[in-house]
């Protein structure tokens, strides 16, 4: 049986209906009500590109186990703890903290505890079971520019905000187990994942879902009111830093999730195998900055240079705030080393699309007018 944790989160609930859909048996770890969490996990099911096809002989291989990975036996009971464990022979962990702007101790207490109590379950487990643990590219931390490659793991560059460090310390504990145990782990580093297709509201976001909701109650906002002299209809310029030619890696949830399932299929070569799950091509920023202007059209954002960035005004207070601390990765010209995905993965998957501005709209849900300012 597989057990996996965040299997309602947007990348975990994309893993989870390929796993369905192969008809493997899949427990599911949830917090909080029962009948709750099963409406939240239909509600991310349906939303998956594969949900709505998945057949409903295929739910019953599923099973919803209550736990809790930042508490010891990820929150059961001795017992519980020990009859799951026997039985599982998979092992995903795709639980985490993800917004960056959390305090630090939360982000520790789920990003790096919580891997802790999930190695530790592992380690229970009878059957050995094969471990894949879900990190994040970001990782590579405070590396502006250059090429992040799948084997580094330092923290030499410093990060850039408590969420990547606290998921490279999940790294180095997941290392510590793999050596300590002799359980090889697949460690696999998503970059930014988001869809271009409709989010119902129940479903979970992603990050560009996220931003989307914060700009569009921005547009709904009176400019004049935040900015005095603002003209009618005219536009408000926010001043960022960042650079000018700065690149995100953004890549399409659904391919991410294919590639993953695929590489825990492979056989480990070492005690720990990493694999950067990132688009071969970077996104330019200014990109997306242009899509994320049409959310909120009488915003004009504009990326400038350390030296001549001045005190920041309301606006890009506010838009600090909706940044939701990733707003330091507008500093990045970063490229992210695929050599051990390219060659597992090989011609087994297609390549990714290229994010151009139609798919941008679309997954920051552009398909119907903003509201006018009020």
């Amino acid at each position: 049986m597989h057990l996996l944790t965040g299997g309602t989160g947007f990348l975990g609930s994309h893993l989870l209906v390929r796993l369905l859909r192969r008809g493997e048996p899949v427990a599911v770890l949830y917090r909080g009500e029962l009948d709750t969490a099963r409406e939240r996990l239909a509600s991310a099911l349906r939303a998956t590109d594969l949900g709505p096809e998945l057949p409903a002989r295929n739910l019953d291989l599923l099973r919803m186990v209550r736990g809790d990975v930042a508490q010891p036996r990820l929150g059961m009971s001795p017992q519980a703890h020990r009859e799951l464990a026997e039985e599982v022979t998979h092992l995903w962990h795709s639980a985490g903290c993800i917004a960056m702007a959390s305090a630090p101790e939360t982000l520790h207490a789920v990003n790096v505890t919580g891997t802790e109590h999930v190695l530790q379950f592992a380690a229970a487990a009878a059957h050995r079971p094969r471990i894949l643990h879900v990190s994040t590219a970001y990782v590579a931390g405070g590396l502006l520019k250059g090429t992040a490659h799948e084997h580094d793991l330092t923290d030499r560059h410093g990060f850039l905000n408590s969420y990547e460090e606290s998921k490279f310390l999940g790294e180095k504990a997941v290392h510590r187990f793999a050596h300590e145990h002799g359980l090889p782990v697949t460690i696999v580093r998503p970059s930014v994942l988001v869809t271009d297709s409709p989010r119902p509201a129940d479903a979970p976001a992603h990050p560009f879902t996220s931003a989307q909701a914060r700009l569009t109650r921005l547009a709904r906002r009176d400019p004049a009111r935040l900015v005095p002299g603002t003209r009618p209809g005219g536009r408000v310029q926010a001043l960022l830093p960042g650079r000018t030619d700065a690149t995100l890696n953004i890549v399409q949830v659904e391919y991410a999730a294919d590639v993953i399932v695929h590489l825990a299929e492979q056989p480990p070569t070492g005690p720990v195998d990493t694999f950067h799950v990132t688009h071969p091509t970077a996104t330019p920023l200014r990109r997306v900055l242009d899509a994320m202007e049409e959310i909120c059209p009488w915003l004009q954002m504009s990326l400038v240079e350390e030296d001549r960035q001045e005190t920041p005004g309301t606006i890009e207070q506010i838009l600090t705030q909706i940044a939701m601390g990733a707003m330091p990765h507008a500093q990045l010209r970063r490229e992210y080393a695929r050599t051990r995905t390219d060659a597992a993965v090989h011609a087994a998957i297609a390549p990714p699309a290229v994010l151009d501005a139609g798919y941008l709209r679309a997954s920051l849900g552009l398909r119907a007018a903003v509201p006018a300012a009020v």
